[in-house]
């Protein structure tokens, strides 16, 4: 069964067109797209501070409770004890551990709660699959993770870019191979250190709806009623 987690595995050094090649069968049979993304050239995530997309967000504060929400979820995930619903709790684990998709799991979510909450328009919002390419930091605090892994780490990945900035929910499954930086969120939000390539496809709407049917249909829910779910959820932990 794939693992999000897991690394590309390739013999000698690949390309950016090796990488691109890998993923596109990886997302057509395991998962979803609505191209072949050997038409197009990879883009490469910016560096660009958040703070130059806020403009563009409609509600600043429900901005703010969404994404502690979903940063909730990020962190609690690791947790024995857990402050998130206990369904919500076993349903992130799933994705996670179990199935995989993570990256793609948190990233419509967040997109989702946005969008369908007036907070972000959608033309300013987009989703993105593709790939993490960065070499282990030549640091002594990596020392080991040179020696136990490859020194390039290559892997699947997906985010959200609110205009430009990036939004990576999961970076933080890199962080014994990286470092991030992390203050206490374990996410990404516009800034993010030299180093960090992520290289992807912009996707549509289609794609975005067809995962949240897969996560709303694991649960025997219908979408609106998963969101539902997710918004009650978002509610409890901002009043915790």
């Amino acid at each position: 069964m794939y693992k999000q987690k897991e690394d590309i595995v390739f013999d000698g050094s690949p390309t950016k067109k090796d990488l691109t090649k890998a993923i596109n069968e990886m997302f057509k049979n395991r998962w979803t797209r609505s191209y072949s993304y050997l038409k197009s050239k990879p883009i490469q995530a910016k560096n660009i501070d958040i703070k130059n997309a806020l403009p563009y967000v409609k509600n600043n504060p429900k901005l703010g409770d969404f994404l502690l929400y979903v940063t909730t979820l990020a962190i609690e995930i690791d947790s024995v004890q857990s402050d998130i619903p206990l369904d919500i709790y076993n349903e992130v684990n799933y994705w996670n551990f179990e199935k995989g998709g993570y990256c793609m799991y948190m990233s419509v979510l967040l997109y989702g709660l946005l969008t369908r909450n007036n907070v972000v328009d959608a033309s300013n919002l987009s989703y993105y699959q593709g790939f993490y390419d960065f070499d282990i930091p030549n640091d002594e605090r990596f020392a080991i993770a040179r020696i136990v892994f490859n020194e390039r780490q290559m892997g699947v990945h997906a985010w959200l870019t609110l205009k430009d900035s990036l939004i990576d929910l999961t970076a933080s499954q890199n962080k014994t191979v990286f470092d991030f930086e992390f203050s206490e969120a374990p996410i990404i939000l516009g800034k993010f250190p030299n180093g960090y390539n992520l290289f992807g496809f912009k996707e549509n709407q289609e794609t975005i709806e067809w995962y949240w049917k897969l996560f709303a249909e694991h649960r025997g829910m219908t979408v609106d009623e998963w969101f539902t779910m997710h918004e009650r959820a978002c509610a409890e932990v901002i009043n915790l």
